[in-house]
């Protein structure tokens, strides 16, 4: 858990003792009181955040970084009475958390007078000056040029003669540019008024000051605070914004924002108590800190990884993708190494049911570059031809263009590309351009967010991140789901027409025995997070129960990456590799 959360269903986690005086780590969803029970039971915060009986905002932002994550329900243990049960006698907090929010909490002895508590909060920032269109250069920006982008944080004041604010940790971010995990101070507790250091606005008197001050103040200094929006209903996925904050009298932090509390000055007085306990240690500044929560450094590292990639795809239209270097014009989608499960799924399928794959035939739905059909072709063989459907005239050209250039130009001949619309496949003048004894593998990466999710993803990183794919690349409709209906019903109605037609030579565009793959958000085995249970329902609804999900293809690391369907009159193939191998898993 984030920063130490405690095991089993502990309310909080012992972290330093020194007589009268106790420092706690309390989880997400846990109430420091009763009274702060009752307030968020009362729903009273703003913002989606609950207000503390002390009238101290937090706001959600812990929810979604990283904390221990223990959720407050009918029994739990208030911190206040954690602390009765496990140190014996009454005790006050001299700190206060909404209960949303995991972090150090500083609690008295009843009848010791409440210090002031001064500590700092860890946050997700990003400078506003590299715009979302510099990522790649960005990525490869000089040690002076990255330099100079966090120069401001000097400016931050401190308390007496500490910095105010340190950069812990950075690096390139595939949606901001650059990303950086600061820590700045702040005062926790306050009995009476006092202000923040040089630039932010004073609080009014608090318990419990709430993080936006300090959010409000690196804004005055040029950046972002990077929030976490929850997905739509049809999506696990959480959505990066850098929204400005402070406005409009909002009197907390938004749900999402990346802030937690990571460290707690205690007084001076305990500092050399006799009695001193815990886990932790107290250094020379009376300062007593817990670990950043993990998630922090998960962001960190998968923004890094999606800046190396989307800078390694820029390269002067030329992208390179299993061993081939393809061309893809700057509105196209860019083939990103996760959707190689699709060609990894779709060899499997064809080696296990077919005992190998000769002659197949493959069909690429939103052929795009090519990508994708051209790995298969070029790892099945000379004997296996396959057509890709795309709707946009430059794809279908960019498409054969690279089949010439990665299988020469014999081997181009196996390749076809058919401009169309791939939800109207059944249409007689498409389906004239396709292969008539049907395809043993249909393939489809079609676009999967919904409008709201790209919605949040321009306002937080600029028109798609940096890149310039179009947006039918990437936007399928209002749920994100569409695409994958559409695919459904088409290849369901033309399998009905070809049973009730009943010609010999009237092959369903997915042949009998064959297989739909469609790409998915990635999940592990469904226990977290994924698309592949939601999809696989959608494709089921929408076929009016002719396709039924067999199951998923998981990746080496264990996600789901694709979903595995097939017509449901065939019954299910028993060879079909969806048990009891590495790469694949049962939905049975």
């Amino acid at each position: 858990a984030g920063g130490g959360g405690g095991a089993g269903s502990s309310a909080a986690e012992l972290i330093w003792r020194a007589g009268p005086y106790v420092v706690v780590w309390k989880g997400e969803g846990v109430a420091i009181s009763d009274d702060d029970d009752a307030a968020a039971g009362d729903g009273g915060g703003k913002a989606g955040g609950a207000t503390s009986s002390k009238g101290a905002r937090s706001g959600k932002g812990a929810k979604q970084s990283g904390s221990s994550g223990r959720q407050r329900g009918g029994g739990s243990q208030t911190v206040i009475a954690w602390a009765a049960e496990l140190l014996g006698g009454a005790w006050e907090p001299a700190s206060s958390l909404d209960p949303s929010i995991a972090g150090l909490v500083l609690l008295t002895r009843a009848g010791i007078e409440a210090p002031s508590a001064h500590g700092s909060y860890a946050m997700i920032v990003a400078p506003r000056v590299v715009a979302a269109t510099a990522v790649q250069e960005e990525a490869g920006s000089s040690a002076d040029s990255v330099q100079a982008l966090w120069e401001p944080l000097g400016l931050y004041g401190g308390m007496e003669d500490e910095d105010g604010a340190r950069l812990v940790q950075e690096g390139p971010s595939g949606h901001f540019g650059r990303l950086g995990l600061v820590e700045v101070v702040a005062e926790l507790s306050r009995p009476s008024g006092g202000g923040h250091g040089k630039g932010q606005a004073a609080a009014a008197p608090s318990s419990a000051p709430s993080p936006l001050p300090a959010v409000c103040a690196l804004q005055e200094l040029g950046f972002g605070i990077v929030r976490l929006q929850p997905g739509s209903k049809t999506s696990h996925r959480h959505a990066l914004e850098m929204p400005e904050q402070g406005g409009d009298g909002q009197e907390e932090v938004q749900p999402g924002t990346c802030v937690c509390v990571v460290a707690i000055q205690v007084p001076q007085v305990a500092r050399s108590h006799p009695c001193l306990a815990g886990k932790a240690k107290i250094d020379s500044a009376g300062i007593v800190r817990v670990p950043v929560p993990k998630k922090f450094n998960t962001l960190l590292t998968s923004e890094r990884s999606l800046a190396e990639q989307r800078s390694r795809s820029s390269g002067g239209g030329v992208v390179e993708f299993r061993g081939m270097s393809l061309l893809v014009p700057e509105e196209q989608l860019r083939p990103r190494p996760s959707s190689g499960s699709l060609v990894d799924a779709a060899v499997q399928v064809l080696w296990s049911v077919n005992g190998g794959a000769s002659a197949s035939r493959i069909l690429d739905l939103g052929v795009g570059s090519g990508a994708l059909l051209l790995a298969m072709l070029r790892e099945l063989g000379d004997a296996c031809s396959g057509h890709g459907v795309d709707i946009d005239e430059a794809a279908v050209r960019t498409c054969l263009a690279n089949a010439r250039h990665v299988l020469g130009e014999t081997g181009a001949s196996r390749v076809g590309a058919v401009l169309a619309d791939f939800t109207r496949l059944a249409d007689a003048e498409v389906r004239g351009q396709l292969a008539k004894e049907g395809y043993d593998i249909v393939v489809c990466n079609p676009p999967y967010r919904s409008e709201q999710q790209q919605a949040a993803y321009d306002r937080s990183t600029g028109r798609f991140g940096g890149n310039t794919e179009h947006a039918k690349t990437l936007v399928a409709g209002e749920t994100g789901l569409e695409m994958y209906e559409g695919v459904a019903a088409c290849l369901a109605h033309d399998f009905a027409h070809c049973m009730a037609d009943r010609r010999k030579d009237a092959e369903p565009v997915l042949k009998r025995g064959g297989t739909l793959i469609f790409q998915v958000e990635a999940g592990m085995r469904g226990a977290t997070g994924g698309m592949a249970k939601v999809v696989g329902a959608a494709v089921e609804r929408a076929s009016g129960g002719r396709l039924v999900m067999r199951g998923t293809h998981v990746d080496e690391r264990g996600l789901e990456r694709a979903i595995l369907i097939q017509h449901a009159e065939q019954g299910q193939t028993s060879d079909l590799p969806l048990a009891g191998g590495p790469n694949a898993s049962s939905d049975e």
